[in-house]
Protein backbone atom coordinates (compact mmCIF):
# COMPACT_ATOMS: atom_id res chain seq x y z
CA UNK A 1 0.00 0.00 0.00
CA UNK A 2 2.60 2.26 0.98
CA UNK A 3 4.54 1.51 -2.58
CA UNK A 4 1.50 2.66 -4.54
CA UNK A 5 1.04 5.86 -2.96
CA UNK A 6 4.73 6.58 -3.41
CA UNK A 7 4.58 5.40 -6.70
CA UNK A 8 1.57 7.38 -7.32
CA UNK A 9 3.22 10.18 -5.85
CA UNK A 10 6.43 10.16 -8.44
CA UNK A 11 4.67 11.91 -11.04
CA UNK A 12 3.51 15.01 -8.98
CA UNK A 13 6.91 15.14 -7.57
CA UNK A 14 8.95 14.93 -10.69
CA UNK A 15 6.40 18.27 -11.94
CA UNK A 16 6.90 20.01 -8.35
CA UNK A 17 11.14 19.75 -8.88
CA UNK A 18 10.82 20.54 -12.42
CA UNK A 19 8.62 24.34 -11.13
CA UNK A 20 11.50 24.37 -8.55
CA UNK A 21 14.04 24.81 -11.18
CA UNK A 22 12.75 27.38 -13.28
CA UNK A 23 13.76 30.86 -12.47
CA UNK A 24 11.80 32.64 -9.76
CA UNK A 25 10.38 35.16 -12.00
CA UNK A 26 9.27 32.14 -14.25
CA UNK A 27 7.60 30.00 -10.98
CA UNK A 28 6.11 33.65 -9.99
CA UNK A 29 4.05 33.70 -13.70
CA UNK A 30 2.94 30.08 -13.14
CA UNK A 31 1.72 30.29 -9.44
CA UNK A 32 0.12 33.42 -10.46
CA UNK A 33 -1.67 32.16 -13.53
CA UNK A 34 -2.36 28.56 -11.47
CA UNK A 35 -4.01 31.36 -8.90
CA UNK A 36 -6.19 32.86 -11.60
CA UNK A 37 -7.30 29.54 -12.80
CA UNK A 38 -8.07 28.81 -9.05
CA UNK A 39 -9.80 31.35 -8.10
CA UNK A 40 -12.33 31.22 -11.42
CA UNK A 41 -13.16 27.80 -10.80
CA UNK A 42 -14.63 28.76 -7.22
CA UNK A 43 -16.31 31.92 -8.22
CA UNK A 44 -17.86 29.25 -11.21
CA UNK A 45 -18.76 26.69 -8.38
CA UNK A 46 -20.13 29.31 -6.06
CA UNK A 47 -22.10 30.92 -9.15
CA UNK A 48 -23.55 27.21 -9.98
CA UNK A 49 -23.94 26.60 -6.65
CA UNK A 50 -21.88 23.77 -5.77
CA UNK A 51 -19.40 25.98 -3.41
CA UNK A 52 -18.24 25.29 -0.28
CA UNK A 53 -21.10 23.68 2.13
CA UNK A 54 -20.80 24.13 6.00
CA UNK A 55 -21.98 20.56 7.60
CA UNK A 56 -22.72 20.81 11.03
CA UNK A 57 -24.24 18.35 13.50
Amino acid sequence: MVIAILMACDPLRQFLNRLLALRIDMQNVIFERFELLLSQQIEAAIVAGDGCRDFTG
